[in-house]
């Protein structure tokens, strides 16, 4: 992070009690870097939704996360993830593809500070094309997570099932295409 902060005209907010050992470093680059590091460690449900408003990204390097709702509620924002590539991060974010144009976010799979480095450094290049970056937040903000998505994806699952119950003999072709829900 301080390469970052030294290096880019950028600003870190971290948001609620973490890691205690991160906090602490926080601190220490709050103290270095006091216009561009802010700290609120207390819990506060407007907050969130102000800096999800203001933020080009959210960093969440978790160690794990069963489920997480921060990324997906930081997206309808347009804040665009970064994230580590576990748990329920990796089931709700796709990493972008700047050829397809498709994905919402940025992944990382090892929890080191090189990793998480090199997706900032990612997100603050791509943030210099403007339409790519609008066309990612676009991706962003349009994912569906509503339960509406998830039982038309089990429906689809359950008639896939079905019909192989069916007709055994069918090749598993049929089960391309589903979502991994």
């Amino acid at each position: 992070m301080h390469h970052v902060l030294k290096e880019y005209d950028v600003q870190f907010v971290e948001i609620g009690a973490g890691d205690w050992s991160l906090t602490e470093r926080l601190n220490n680059l709050k103290d270095e870097f006091p216009t561009q590091v802010g700290i609120h460690p207390y819990a506060n449900f407007t907050l969130p939704r102000l800096v999800f408003g203001g933020a080009d990204c959210i960093l969440y390097p978790s160690r794990f996360e069963p489920c997480g709702i921060v990324q997906i509620e930081a997206m309808r924002y347009g804040a665009i993830p970064i994230v580590r590539n576990v748990g329920g991060l990796a089931d709700t974010v796709e990493n972008f593809d700047t050829i397809k144009q498709t994905g919402t976010g940025f992944l990382f799979n090892e929890f080191d500070e090189f990793s998480l480095f090199g997706k900032i450094i990612r997100a603050i290049e791509l943030h210099k094309n403007t339409k790519l970056w609008r066309d990612l937040q676009v991706n962003a903000m349009k994912a569906d997570f509503s339960w509406e998505f998830s039982a038309r994806e089990y429906s689809k699952l359950y008639e896939t099932t079905k019909n192989f119950h069916e007709n055994p003999h069918s090749s598993f072709s049929a089960l391309e295409g589903l979502t991994s829900l």
